[in-house]
Parts: structure tokens; C-alpha cells; sequence
């Protein structure tokens, strides 16, 4: 998700000729999207469950839930960026060329027929990461919580 959010979207929008058209469109927000959550979003999950690692007895971890949070949230992310902001993003870029920056924004431009359904179709890939992706990690976590490891160094004792 780095190469792809940060390296490829953030390379494309970023051209002075581009980011001049783009700016402000849904090819900003899909870089946004691909780039905050998909890089460090992910290594913040991958961190957690890390930590917990070495928290968790083995019959704790689940790796079911994370498996299908896992799949749930970058299949999700890829549906988010290929299905419904990179298509908003390239037409609202073509609307800015041909009418102008304030059209690509503006009411007529979002109540056509294509950007309802490119807006319903969004509800796919949110569904994709809250369901099986958060809530797959949200059943993993509070599993994991419940079989913890017990604590080794008492208090006041040098643990090194």
C-alpha cells in the first residue's frame, strides 16, 4: 500500500500540470485513503499485533479472525481505490478540463447518474473493511484479551 498510495498516487497528483486539475478531486482522497490508512494504518495493526504477540497464550490467537480481518481490510482498500475513487477522481478531472474547477464540485456534477451509482457502489468496499476487517480484528482482540499470559515479575522486582 506504501508503493501504491504514497509512491504511485502520490507521484501522479503531485506533477504541476496535474495537481493543477486534480487538486481537491477524489484523486486526492484516494491517495489519502491508499496512502494514511494503507501504510501506516496497516503497520499500526501490524504493530498491535505484534505486542500482542507476546502477550497472548497460543490458545489465544486465533489467527481465523485475523486471517479474514486481514483479507476484509486490504480487499476492501483495493476496492475502495480501483472501484470507486480512482473512477470519480478521472471523471471529475475530465469535468475540470472541459467546464472547470467549480463544476467538478458543484451539484451538477455530483447529481449525475454515474457519481450516484460510483457513490452507492462505495458502500461495497466500507462494508469490506467494518465488517470482516475491524470487527474481525475486534473479535480477535477481545479473544485475545481473555487469555493473556500470566505476569512473571512481581512488583518491585528487577525484571532485567
Amino acid at each position: 500500500w506504501e508503493f501504491l498510495g504514497a509512491a504511485v498516487m502520490g507521484l501522479a497528483i503531485t506533477t504541476p500540470v496535474v495537481n493543477y486539475y486534480e487538486h481537491g478531486t477524489y484523486l486526492t482522497v484516494n491517495h489519502g485513503h491508499t496512502a494514511f490508512f494503507g501504510t501506516y494504518g496497516m503497520l499500526a495493526i501490524g504493530l498491535l499485533l505484534f505486542s500482542m504477540r507476546g502477550l497472548v497464550r497460543e490458545e489465544g490467537w486465533d489467527e481465523r479472525f485475523l486471517k479474514t480481518s486481514f483479507w476484509g481490510l486490504n480487499i476492501g482498500l483495493l476496492v475502495m481505490f480501483a472501484v470507486t475513487l480512482l473512477p470519480v477522481g478521472g471523471l471529475q478531472i475530465l469535468d475540470n478540463i472541459q467546464y472547470g474547477f467549480w463544476h467538478a464540485r458543484s451539484d451538477a456534477f455530483w447529481n449525475q447518474g454515474a457519481m450516484q451509482i460510483l457513490g452507492q457502489l462505495r458502500l461495497l468496499p466500507d462494508l469490506l473493511i467494518i465488517l470482516p476487517g475491524a470487527f474481525g480484528l475486534l473479535l480477535f482482540m477481545l479473544k485475545a484479551i481473555t487469555k493473556l499470559k500470566p505476569v512473571t515479575v512481581k512488583s518491585g522486582e528487577n525484571f532485567s
